[in-house]
């Protein structure tokens, strides 16, 4: 046996106890018996900040706050006296003024004699794992009462290790089941790459929090959204996740009602005036990218006024959802059916060329044969269809659905239905779509002037009255005539104002002759909505009262249609109009309803024969018959008959052989302005003159 090296033994013993002494984590601290430092090992260093050479000969009380004092005297007299190893948890200050809570394991150092000569300690900065152990029993804490769903992951392995109760509950899985997966296994449509793309900015330390969105995906395979905030805390060892999630569904699903209402009818649910354009964008863009056809079909549903002031509002919608059903149904999976406003639908058809378009509107008017019920009564169902094609008739989006408007409205008066966009009449339609923005200014800056056309007396051959016809001399257009403005003002809603001011007009000219001893009357007409307004009574007898004008001087011309739009309102307003005194003239009879049932209930004075009729009465015997039999029934009623478009010398003798009572028309005179009118007046063989014979 190999004899030991003693001295080398101790020496090897000296050295590994050196190198422990170096190399521990642990503060190693000695102590004599006035508690002043006597070694001073690095790891003590490191904590408190002091080097050997400063905290050598201190007294302990220079790492000790002075809430510790009473503390750290107990525990060196223990150490004195009962030689027994103390272990305590207390603050200690650093060089640097941070506070530590350190753990203490206080030992007495005694001679062979068993005196105490000091006291060795050994400390351990434990501040930082006592906040991870309050951290973490707050966590516990959460995680056991929270209903929100909050998890804490590994940031190594990614493994879930605590998930709250409420995140149990809403995922369906157990604590178990959960510790076996990792977030990724819950986020719909998440790899591992695209989540630590996510997590790579907190690893990194560029980041503190992050926030996303995601889709959950529980135990039963139902979804729903989450929104995610995110940290990394290196409190623990390894770092840990925490995730705080909330539940986000209810925010989605009002976010998405509400752009859902702002893209789409509230009536039909079909795409509205911005989602169309949308839409019709993508469409043009595959169009001019592949070269292919479009047509742009712009739907309009005749009288569906009609409907809503006869039937109420309800039935009207009724009519609405199912025109959008029936044009729903013919549509493909490209194409694209939009609500532009209350009875006009648009349809972007992709890939069809002038020969498809043609199939597509057969297909269209098919769908309305059946007509619709509603309110107990069977509606025939008609439709407008203009046509507007790309890249003929427009490259883009705005172009297309004006001129489609503008075939639509050219479809109203074709027998087929339809129309397919001409460039040609464009030029008119956008000249009125121009003159229609000037309309409100002219009205303001009264710019109409009104032309007077003479009505005589067939018996006595002499002017009875004047029909007042307005006219518009535009600066650059010239003189318009009213059935191009008319329809316009009528349109646009101005129609009361206009009405005012040819009304002021006709009484203040009324009021010239009545004092010059001419007895001339006039008559105005009045368009629909003119019958619609319950003012119009009081505001013609002011006007009559302050130019003190007789109200049997004034007649008002109404057409058959605009009585039988309303004919209860309509009704009212004409028997307050006669009870005031004026005159009541059917205007254009025979081209509207011929209600003898309503006719016999207006208080009226004249029918006036459509000169459509009158145009034939020597050359067609049915316009003969016609004009005969409305002359015998308007007499039967009590009424004078009053022919319009008169035009030669034939005619008028007809008319007297068949007992008219007034004619009008060219033969007498054309609408003229007034100062051409007081000249006819004097000369004319229907003029003034026959007053002196």
């Amino acid at each position: 046996m190999k004899p030991v090296n003693l001295k080398a033994s101790i020496t090897n013993g000296i050295q590994r106890m050196q190198l422990h002494y170096d190399k521990t984590p642990l503060g190693v601290i000695d102590w004599n018996t006035d508690f002043q430092v006597v070694d001073w090992n690095p790891a003590a260093e490191r904590i408190f900040g002091y080097t050997k050479e400063e905290a050598m000969g201190q007294h302990a009380s220079f790492i000790v706050p002075g809430h510790e004092r009473n503390v750290m005297d107990t525990v060196w007299q223990n150490l004195m006296t009962n030689q027994d190893v103390i272990h305590q948890v207390n603050e200690n200050n650093t060089k640097a003024g941070q506070i530590l809570l350190c753990e203490w394991y206080n030992t007495p150092l005694v001679d062979t004699n068993g005196k105490v000569i000091g006291a060795a300690s050994l400390v351990e900065d434990i501040t930082e794992k006592r906040k991870a152990e309050l951290l973490s029993a707050r966590m516990g804490r959460i995680l056991e009462q929270s209903w929100n769903e909050i998890y804490t992951f590994d940031a190594n392995t990614l493994h879930f290790i605590e998930v709250s109760d409420g995140a149990c509950q809403n995922l369906g899985y157990s604590m178990d089941e959960l510790r076996q997966l990792t977030p990724v296994d819950l986020k719909l449509g998440f790899t591992t790459e695209q989540f630590e793309t996510i997590i790579g900015p907190l690893r990194r330390g560029e980041k503190q929090t992050t926030t996303f969105e995601a889709e959950h995906q529980r135990k039963d395979g139902s979804c729903y959204a989450v929104e995610v905030r995110l940290q990394l805390s290196s409190i623990e060892m390894p770092p840990i996740f925490i995730a705080i999630l909330q539940d986000i569904s209810e925010r989605k699903r009002y976010i998405a009602d509400l752009e859902h209402k702002a893209l789409y009818d509230a009536l039909t649910d079909l795409p509205n005036r911005a989602l169309l354009h949308d839409r019709l964008e993508h469409s043009l863009k595959v169009a001019h990218r592949d070269a292919l056809p479009l047509a742009v079909l712009k739907v309009d549903v005749a009288r569906l006024g009609e409907v809503n002031d006869l039937l109420g509002h309800q039935s009207g919608d009724v009519v609405v959802k199912e025109v959008a059903c029936r044009l729903q149904k013919q549509l493909r999976k490209s194409d694209t059916v939009a609500r532009m406003a209350g009875d006009e639908f648009v349809l972007v058809l992709p890939g069809v060329d002038s020969k498809q378009v043609y199939a597509a509107v057969e297909k269209l008017q098919k769908l309305f044969e059946q007509p619709v019920v509603t309110n107990d009564a069977s509606l025939e169902i008609e439709v407008a269809i203009g046509i507007a094609l790309h890249p003929a008739h427009g490259e883009d989006s705005e172009t297309l659905l004006q001129n489609a408007d503008i075939a639509m409205r050219v479809a109203k008066n074709e027998a087929t239905g339809f129309s397919i966009y001409n460039p040609k009449g464009g030029a008119l339609s956008l000249r009125r779509l121009k003159l229609h923005g000037e309309l409100r200014q002219a009205i303001n800056e009264k710019s109409f002037a009104l032309y007077y056309q003479p009505q005589i007396d067939i018996k006595t051959n002499k002017i009875i009255s004047v029909e007042a016809l307005a006219r518009w001399p535009h600066p650059i257009e010239g003189m318009i005539a009213p059935d191009d403005f008319i329809p316009m003002i009528e349109q646009s809603g101005l129609i009361q104002p206009f009405t005012g001011w040819v009304l002021a007009q006709a009484i203040e000219q009324c009021k010239q002759w009545t004092d010059s001893g001419i007895d001339i009357s006039i008559a105005v007409n009045l368009s629909t909505r003119n019958l619609l307004d319950p003012n119009l009574p009081d505001n013609i007898a002011q006007l009559l009262e302050s130019h003190n004008v007789s109200p049997d001087r004034l007649t008002l011309e109404i057409t058959e249609s605009a009585v039988m739009s309303r004919p209860e309102s309509a009704l009212k307003i004409l028997t307050q109009l006669h009870e005031m005194g004026l005159k009541l003239s059917i205007d254009d009879y025979g081209t509207g309803y011929s209600s003898l049932a309503y006719l016999k209930k207006l208080p009226v004075k004249e029918l006036k024969i459509d000169q459509s009729f009158v145009f034939g009465l020597t050359t067609n015997e049915n316009d003969a018959v016609i004009v005969r039999s409305t002359i015998d029934l308007a007499h039967n009623l009590g009424l004078h008959a009053i022919a319009e478009g008169v035009e030669d010398q034939e005619t008028l003798d007809l008319l007297a052989i068949l007992n008219c009572d007034i004619a009008q028309g060219y033969l007498m005179g054309r609408p003229m302005p007034i100062q051409e009118l007081n000249h006819w007046l004097i000369n004319s063989p229907w003029g003034l003159q026959n007053y002196r014979n």
